[in-house]
């Protein structure tokens, strides 16, 4: 599977009445093979597919593993027959080569190690046997510490990571290792490594409506119905008084300024923005407003 063969071109044929009958090489000479014993020794049976010429050039995985008998003859010009051989032995000692991505990132809490959409990434090519199913893989995952592989995963090597998001595991680069072995024994590895990240920004859920309107003169005031928050890494995270903000805007654009829900007054025209800012363990931040608009009653 990884050897060719191509035709002799390094041989010498001398003969003692005829001299060198070719010093470059063993054009003229015929080349026979046979299946050969494990001892070395010659049988009768020929190799039928060497001696039709067909496997000239092309690599040995046509051929069984095992011992070859290959016997060189030419005549001189007194049809005196020279004869000499050399045993070849056919092996295979070469893993199967595992293609993965050197690279891959998934979102904490996002994405989800799935058996199926895993292994449909990957595939295994055999120098002998060919392409080999990519869901027969070892798959085991490491931490890495200093940018070297560490410690097994537990949790993954006992399956129990399939089919869940990754939330529980820490944030960084992990090691993945693949090996597979072919029929014969032969080991192929792979690694590919593996940045689990969170980058997503907590949802934010307004309770109530998220534009109000109160009249000048009806005697209403802003409530606040609060929201809720949940991150897909974090969870829920609590929406307390710190995590809001609320800007009084006239309708003139330019009178602005913040102030507390205590302080806000209803006697002229403008807006406030209720704005809502949570932030996840990753520092990722969002902001959702609730627009309360002051307005003059109508006849």
């Amino acid at each position: 599977g990884k050897d060719t063969l191509t035709y002799p071109e390094k041989g010498r044929v001398e003969d003692d009445f005829d001299g060198v009958m070719n010093a470059e090489n063993l054009a003229g000479v015929h080349i026979r093979w046979y299946y050969a014993t494990e001892d070395g020794e010659k049988t009768s049976k020929v190799v039928t597919e060497f001696s039709n010429g067909e496997l000239w050039d092309t690599g040995l995985e046509q051929l069984p593993l095992g011992k070859y008998y290959i016997e060189y003859s030419v005549k001189d010009s007194a049809g005196n027959k020279g004869v000499t051989h050399k045993i070849l032995t056919l092996q295979d000692t070469t893993g199967p080569e595992i293609i993965v991505p050197e690279k891959i990132t998934m979102e904490s809490g996002k994405d989800v190690l799935d058996l199926d959409e895993y292994y449909a990434n990957g595939k295994v090519v055999d120098n002998y046997f060919g392409e080999m199913s990519f869901s027969d893989v070892n798959t085991e995952m490491f931490y890495m510490v200093d940018g070297k592989k560490g410690e097994r995963v537990t949790e993954f090597s006992k399956g129990e990571l399939w089919g869940t998001t990754l939330r529980d595991l820490p944030l960084g680069d992990y090691y993945i290792e693949y090996h597979l072995d072919d029929k014969l024994g032969n080991t192929g590895t792979a690694h590919s490594i593996l940045t689990l990240k969170d980058d997503t920004a907590p949802v934010i859920t307004l309770k109530g409506a998220s534009r109000q309107t109160i009249v000048i003169g009806s005697g209403e005031e802003y409530k606040e119905l609060g929201a809720t928050a949940k991150d897909l890494r974090d969870g829920e995270i609590k929406v307390t008084s710190d995590n809001i903000r609320i800007d009084w805007i006239g309708d003139d654009g330019n009178n602005k300024w913040s102030v507390k829900q205590e302080e806000m007054t209803y006697d002229k025209p403008g807006h406030y923005n209720v704005i809502y800012k949570v932030s996840d363990e990753s520092n990722n931040t969002k902001e959702v407003t609730r627009y309360v608009y002051v307005v003059e009653p109508t006849e």
